[in-house]
């Protein structure tokens, strides 16, 4: 990935670009990310080039995501990153990159918070994702064109998409074995009990502290950015905030949401089983225990 920092760089500022620092942020499966220093641009840049991943095929075109989700947020100032240059496709160099400028903040989670910052923090978070489900579409699913996931017109179609293609993921990688019947059950039920109707929201899906950046003013740590949208997508406002403030790792007002959103229990009771794409990503980074967790999960579900 490194050797197209350099072609990227001359790409958007010219052949007299030249690098004068450049070091990796993270190097991870989906990804590289880098943060650079060139003689054209007057500030740090932020350079991510997406690699050749084949699945989970519902996390593919991370770049195309980041450009959405960023313009999406931007548009109702939310603040993101400022997007420099972007080749969605990966036309010019084979494989697809984002160029932005480089936020000079720590993540939230870097910090060392007490009590009274995470409160304030949790109301902070609160706005944020309030603001961002209030990026609404008439249509579920990916935010870009011709995608895996596609858009559909209700959520049990985006959503039985989506699960359709995690679970043939698990099949190729083999993530079940011989208990993939269980498995298949117990989705083919929850799939049934998604019966709620609530407008489409923009979720993030990936809103936690390692992705929001954070700036100390007076003593106190505020929300500054919010960055990383690679698992963005256009989905239930009901499914959005269920799994947001059951996973969330800031300080959240407690909320009923069987109440709020008159959703029947068996409904959220099903998310958590057709929640498949940990269990996928556990396979592939060799994390042991989840799958057989998983996989009781479904025994009991389907037994009931």
């Amino acid at each position: 990935m490194e050797t197209l920092l350099n072609p990227i760089l001359k790409n958007i500022f010219g052949s007299n670009c030249n690098i004068i620092s450049q070091s990796i942020i993270t190097d991870g499966y989906k990804n590289t990310t880098f943060k650079i220093i060139c003689n054209k641009y007057e500030a740090p840049l932020f350079v991510k080039i997406e690699k050749p991943f084949t699945i989970p095929r519902t996390q593919l075109f991370q770049i195309k995501k980041e450009v959405a989700g960023i313009t999406l947020c931007g548009k109702v100032g939310i603040p993101v990153p400022k997007i420099i240059k972007a080749d969605e496709e990966g036309l010019e160099f084979g494989r697809p990159w984002i160029v932005e400028n480089f936020i000079n903040d720590k993540l939230i989670h870097e910090f060392h918070l007490g009590e009274d910052n995470k409160e304030t923090l949790g109301v902070e978070y609160e706005t944020l994702y309030s603001k961002i489900s209030g990026i609404t579409n008439d249509f579920f699913g990916d935010t870009f064109d011709s995608g895996f996931i596609g858009k559909h017109q209700t959520w049990h179609s985006a959503i039985a998409k989506m699960t359709q293609l995690i679970y043939e993921d698990c099949i190729e990688a083999d993530v079940f074995g011989d208990k993939i019947q269980i498995v298949d059950l117990a989705l083919k039920k929850a799939l049934s009990k998604i019966k709620s109707s609530h407008r489409s929201v923009f979720f993030h899906c990936d809103l936690f502290s390692a992705n929001i950046m954070g700036v100390e003013k007076d003593g106190t740590v505020h929300i500054s950015h919010i960055i990383d949208f690679g698992m963005s997508l256009f989905a239930s406002e009901c499914y959005s905030k269920y799994l947001t403030w059951k996973y969330t790792d800031f300080h959240v007002t407690p909320l009923d949401i069987n109440k709020k959103y008159s959703v029947d229990p068996e409904e959220l009771e099903a998310y958590d089983i057709l929640r498949l794409e940990p269990i996928l990503l556990a396979n592939i980074f060799k994390i042991n225990g989840l799958t057989a967790q998983y996989v009781q999960k479904c025994e009991g579900y389907i037994m009931k």
